[in-house]
């Protein structure tokens, strides 16, 4: 198998974490200019712990939404690997849902589709139909986050095993502001086994679109979805 194909079970599951926390980063910050109403410096209590919790939930991103995105696999030895991609947002009766079209640098592509909420599933098309996958982490035991208080943002987030040692660390490297909205321009997860890491670097979006409910259809996986008329992408690039 070459060394660069994204269906590697390794490669896909580094893709696969990065882009479903790349979710929960992206609908944290607010798409307000004032600060968040939270100015708490240290750990807080149960109570407060919640309401954090909620208003992180209840926050980010408003409507649809689409992004360009490139991911860039960094190992402490070896060639880096970079995959573009295609992001496309929203949210169901069941919670925030995200389309999400991946290419590895021979053209190669894989689709996925990530429903949050209380029944959370991903999809990937195999073949002309679309299958659940089990992304789960055997050894995860908990995951510990730490906000930013004025942009509602997880700034860190750990991957705990069941013994409360850390297995991967999600860091948020960059925002950029998009009319209001506040965006997640890069972040970094960190393999603290292997020391490898991925950056995500999102290098276009387009927000408050109306896309067709069949975007996050698990059925219509199989069939392409145009992104948004390029005068209506606005470019993160430095």
């Amino acid at each position: 198998m070459a060394k660069s194909d994204i269906f590697a079970p390794a490669t896909t599951w580094r893709a696969l974490f990065v882009l479903a926390l790349l979710g929960s980063v992206l609908r944290a910050a607010p798409s307000m200019t004032t600060p968040a109403p939270l100015a708490q410096v240290g750990k807080p209590d149960a109570a407060e712990s919640a309401r954090i919790l909620e208003q992180f939930r209840q926050s980010g991103i408003a409507g649809d939404y689409f992004l360009a995105f490139e991911l860039r696999q960094l190992p402490r030895r070896g060639e880096e690997r970079v995959f573009r991609g295609q992001w496309w947002g929203g949210r169901n009766a069941r919670g925030a849902v995200e389309r999400i079209v991946v290419v590895d640098s021979e053209g190669r592509e894989r689709r996925l589709l990530v429903q949050h909420g209380a029944q959370a599933v991903v999809w990937r098309l195999a073949g002309n139909r679309a299958e659940q996958l089990a992304a789960k982490h055997d050894q995860a035991g908990a995951v510990r986050s730490y906000f930013d208080a004025q942009y509602n943002a997880p700034v860190e987030t750990e991957l705990l095993s069941r013994g409360g040692a850390v297995l991967k660390t999600l860091s948020l490297v960059d925002l950029k502001k998009v009319g209001v909205q506040w965006m997640v321009k890069a972040l970094d997860v960190r393999d603290e086994t292997t020391r490898n890491k991925t950056r995500l670097l999102v290098t276009g979006a387009a927000l408050n679109l109306a896309l067709p409910s069949a975007t996050f259809d698990p059925a219509a996986l199989a069939s392409a979805v145009a992104p948004p008329p390029a005068e209506r992408i606005v470019s993160l690039a430095p």
